[in-house]
């Protein structure tokens, strides 16, 4: 019984390790799109006080 209680938990936390990570990815990827958008906003409105 113990055994099975084990292999539970272990594919729990391995489950809950993958989500967690895909979970970053996500993140750090809808960060650095909205960096990307707000430099290309602000080479606009810089290059627009150029001209």
């Amino acid at each position: 019984m113990e055994s099975v209680l084990d292999l539970i938990y272990q594919t729990f936390i391995v489950v809950i390790f993958c989500f967690a990570l895909s979970l970053l990815l996500l993140l750090y990827n809808s960060c650095n799109q909205t960096i990307d958008e707000t430099k290309n906003v602000l080479y606009r409105q810089h290059g627009i006080m150029e001209n």
